[in-house]
Formats: structure tokens, C-alpha cells, sequence
């Protein structure tokens, strides 16, 4: 990946972070704290760092310099560390005034130099922007997202790690008596750092997952979540999960039950992680459900006489497109291509 462009290509969570940690240091007011937990965010992935360079060099020559893609990371090391781009962690006490003084004027030599004088409309534009929004910016610390198709490792502060597949949503909450982490959509495996003092909790809808150190997949389905532990052992409610064991934990809207762990098939469980999406006699609505995640195209099932068709399969989750070509050999089944909508019914 190279050119500023490329910056479009980043995870957008990362990229709205970058930019809220480039206003943070800005408008000053940056203390111990603050640079400690911008240093653990620097070192939780190289796409952060890559954000945050491409944010400085973004705020002082605009993303519509480099359509042809010249710029190499030297260049944008080389441009974010430059003299008038970057205000110095030494400098982030001096008033905010003085530090917004200091980025305009960068932003406007930065205009001059390249003889673009749209520039300087844009970076004060964000100047202003940086300044008068300070109050009212929050900095979302500890949330996680992908979009469709898009999958992410996340390096956590005690030395866990998360992958996080396609269209996920966690949130990361660690105390002194315990490490939280929210599943709030989709799909995440956690690889689980020892600490017997404490524990590393994972909640998706009703269920809790408890563990000290393992490795396990955690996917909020429609229906409920699947708990699949690949090593170790966790806890879920009054069931105790080995390593191989899977356990579902099925939601309604008036209860709440847990069926018993039931031997796993590893492979298929994290096939995901591979890039791969391998179904067992599925339904095709849970098809549907899984391939949606990969494609801007959306599935649909017009036909409710379809509930009885299962696939077994496996299929590439960077091919979303091979599903339905496999769906057009069924001669029982008529495929209508209409936009960003791709309906499946019974001939």
C-alpha cells in the first residue's frame, strides 16, 4: 500500500483515532498520562502508526496532492517529522493558542511551497475545526471495529491479542480485578495473556465468558452466541468449556438457556481466521447471515421454502461472488442480480 492516498485504505476506526490523538496533541494539554496511553496506542499495530504519519502529512498538504501515488513511507516519515509539521511532545504545554499559531502557519508555508493555494483554505479549515471542537471531542479509547469484509488484530495492554473478523465491534475495559472486553457485534478469537489475579472476562448478549489465560472464539450469531475454545479452558455461566468443546448461548426475548458443550470442529470454527468460510449443513439463512459480512452486496432469500435447503461447503471470504456462482448450479434455484441486492428463490 503506498501514496497519502492509500490513507482511504486504512481501517476507518484507526483513521478517526489517529486523528482524534493528532487533535489531542495539537491543541496541547497533553500530560504523563495521556502520552503513555498514545505510546500503548502506537504499539498495538503498525496500520496505527502509519494512520497517525499519515494524518500529519494529510493536515499540512491535503489528500489530493498525490493522485499518482509518489510518496513511499520514507516520504511520509520524512514529511510528518518535518520541523513544521510536527509540534514536539515537549512543546504540547505551551497554550493552545500558541500551538494552533504554530499549526496554521505550517499549514500555510506547506500551501505556499507547493503553490497550491487551496491549501490554506483546508488547513485552516481544520485548524478551526481542532480548536473550537475541543471541548465536545471525546477520545473512544478501547473500541474496536471492522467493517464489511475487513478483518483486524488488535494487541491488547496486557499482552492479549484479538483478531476481530468481518463487520465486529468490541469494546475493552481492564481494571485492576479484571480485563472486560464486550463483544457488541460479530466475531473475535482472543488469545488470552495469563494474570491469575485477573481474570479476562468476555461478554456477548447474555453470555459471560471467563478465562485467565486460553485461546477461544467468541461469534454473536443471530440466534445467540458460540463459545469454541481452542486451548485451555473457560468458564461460561455453570458450564466449564475444555479445549475442543463448543457451547451455544441461545437468547429470546423472555429467556435465556445453554445447551452442553459438544465436541468442536476447530478448523471450520476458525477458518475465518484463514480467510475462508467452511459450513457444515447449513441452513442457507445462516449462509446468508455469513457471507453478508464479506460482501457489499447483500443476499437475500425471497423464499421462505428455502429453510430446508443446507450447504456444505467451503468458500473464500475474499470471493464472496463464488457462493453465488455455486447457488447457480442448483437447477432448483433462480438467482436475480438487482443492484446492491442479490435475491435467491425457488424455481
Amino acid at each position: 500500500m503506498t501514496g497519502i492516498d492509500s490513507r482511504a485504505k486504512l481501517n476507518a476506526q484507526v483513521c478517526e483515532e489517529a486523528a482524534e490523538w493528532f487533535v489531542e496533541f495539537r491543541t496541547g494539554g497533553a500530560d504523563a498520562e495521556v502520552r503513555r496511553q498514545f505510546n500503548a496506542w502506537l504499539r498495538q499495530s503498525p496500520d496505527h502508526v502509519r494512520a497517525y504519519l499519515e494524518t500529519a502529512v494529510v493536515w499540512n498538504t491535503g489528500v489530493a496532492l498525490d493522485p499518482k501515488r509518489r510518496y513511499q513511507e520514507s516520504d511520509l516519515i520524512a514529511l510528518a517529522g518535518a520541523e513544521d509539521t510536527v509540534v514536539r511532545l515537549d512543546d504540547v504545554s505551551a497554550p493552545p493558542t500558541a500551538v494552533a499559531r504554530r499549526a496554521g502557519a505550517a499549514a500555510a508555508r506547506a500551501a505556499r511551497r507547493l503553490a497550491i493555494p487551496a491549501l490554506y483554505g483546508i488547513a485552516a479549515s481544520l485548524l478551526v475545526v481542532a480548536v473550537v471542537e475541543l471541548t465536545t471531542l471525546t477520545l473512544h479509547r478501547g473500541i474496536y471495529a471492522t467493517e464489511i469484509g475487513e478483518q483486524r488484530s488488535i494487541a491488547l495492554a496486557d499482552g492479549s491479542t484479538v483478531e476481530l473478523n468481518s463487520r465486529s465491534r468490541i469494546r475493552v475495559r481492564f481494571a485492576d480485578a479484571e480485563r472486560s472486553v464486550d463483544l457488541l457485534a460479530g466475531q473475535a478469537l482472543f488469545r488470552v495473556a495469563k494474570d491469575k489475579m485477573r481474570p479476562f472476562v468476555v461478554r456477548s448478549g447474555d453470555a459471560s465468558i471467563r478465562a485467565v489465560g486460553t485461546e477461544f472464539d467468541v461469534y454473536q450469531k443471530r440466534q445467540g452466541t458460540v463459545i469454541t475454545v481452542i486451548e485451555g479452558r473457560v468458564s461460561v455461566g455453570d458450564s466449564l468449556l475444555a479445549a475442543g468443546e463448543q457451547l451455544t448461548v441461545a437468547s429470546t426475548p423472555t429467556s435465556t438457556s445453554a445447551a452442553r458443550p459438544v465436541h468442536a470442529n476447530i478448523a471450520a470454527a476458525t477458518a475465518w481466521t484463514q480467510r475462508q468460510l467452511v459450513f457444515e449443513s447449513a441452513t442457507l439463512a445462516d449462509v446468508a447471515d455469513e457471507i453478508n459480512r464479506y460482501n457489499d452486496r447483500q443476499l437475500v432469500i425471497d423464499d421462505a421454502g428455502l429453510n430446508d435447503f443446507h450447504i456444505s461447503g467451503v468458500f473464500s471470504s475474499t470471493d464472496p461472488a463464488s457462493l453465488v456462482r455455486f447457488l447457480r448450479t442448483r437447477r432448483d434455484i433462480i438467482i436475480n442480480e438487482t443492484g446492491d441486492v442479490i435475491h435467491v428463490s425457488r424455481r
